[in-house]
């Protein structure tokens, strides 16, 4: 599915691109809506010299259920199929993601992101069936870095990232004197590097971009293990109606399983709890809006929707994302 799903990502780039020598025109309309790529995108523009933003994220993901590869794994079979005590009902993330970037220069603008996370998980047990809850709330990894323009004109905008991620998340999360699962804990423990390339083309009223992340871990935390490394990729197409753009994306993402085991895990009660349960591949659909405002205000909606999910394991069920922004330029 991997190598399946990068040949349609690179062959419609690449086919798209081709033909936008021959289609639309050039946009000369001081404020696009779709100057921002959907707001699920980070660090998708760069700024004029001297100019500064500041934005707020706020998401919000839910899971429900498991899945064993691709498969649906009900109560009772998950009961007869794992040595496991509880299983994993539902959970609920929500992250308030704060973000400022400044141009140094017309080629180098800075970025620094921090988000406050709020995981909720419940499970359900194997004996009587009783539901139980777990929490766990804190900032989570500072990430900042430089975006470096490499193309800069009308219809033709790439920059390269690269966004050094430290481990400012806890990664020793109790609840009940109990530590909570690796979905849970708050950050990777490790210095990751983060480089991405995005590229985006404008045509008359409407766009098209991909962007393409690593995530690379550094080394093992102080727990005792280290998070798999990860790809993300996005190809995302956006019309605009004068100050509006509605976006619409595919997103591919392919996470490796986790080396190690947490120090602080002394019994698997449950599939989050066991390092063997990591490692996904993912294809995700988007839908989104911008809107622009001539003061330098930006909104932002998209709710992101996974069509097919393939985990390593016993894993909580994707359901579903929404994402709300704010951005502001000076």
């Amino acid at each position: 599915m991997k190598e399946f799903i990068m040949r349609v990502i690179l062959f419609l780039l690449c086919l798209v691109f081709s033909l936008s020598t021959v289609m639309g025109s050039e946009s000369h309309q001081s404020v696009r809506p779709d100057q921002h790529a959907p707001i699920s995108v980070m660090c998708d523009h760069v700024h004029v010299n001297g100019e500064f933003m500041w934005s707020y994220r706020y998401m919000q993901m839910t899971m429900l259920g498991v899945l064993n590869g691709v498969d649906s794994v009900s109560y009772e079979t998950y009961n007869s199929e794992t040595s496991y005590m509880k299983y994993l009902d539902s959970m609920n993330m929500t992250m308030h993601m704060l973000g400022v970037m400044y141009a140094q220069s017309e080629k180098l603008t800075w970025m620094l992101m921090l988000p406050y996370i709020n995981n909720d998980m419940t499970v359900k047990a194997k004996m009587g069936g009783a539901l139980s809850s777990m929490t766990s709330t804190g900032i989570g990894d500072l990430k900042f870095g430089p975006l470096y323009s490499l193309i800069n004109q009308n219809n033709v905008k790439s920059h390269i990232n690269l966004t050094f991620s430290l481990p400012t998340g806890a990664i020793d999360v109790k609840d009940s004197n109990m530590t909570v699962g690796y979905p849970m804990q708050l950050g990777s423990g490790t210095f990751d590097l983060k480089p991405s390339l995005t590229i985006v083309r404008f045509f008359h009223d409407s766009s098209i971009g991909f962007q393409f992340n690593a995530t690379l871990r550094t080394g093992q935390n102080n727990q005792g293990y280290r998070l798999g490394h990860s790809l993300n990729n996005k190809l995302w197409i956006a019309k605009t109606f004068g100050n509006y753009s509605f976006s619409s994306s595919l997103i591919y993402q392919s996470i490796g399983s986790i080396s190690g085991q947490h120090s602080g895990i002394m019994s698997v009660m449950n599939a989050a709890l066991d390092a063997s349960n990591s490692g996904q591949e993912q294809v995700t659909s988007t839908f989104g809006m911008n809107v622009a405002f001539d003061n330098g205000y930006r909104l932002a909606l998209e709710y992101l929707l996974p069509v097919v999910q393939s985990v390593t394991g016993y894993q909580m069920d994707d359901t579903g994302s929404f994402v709300f922004g704010i951005q502001k330029a000076y």
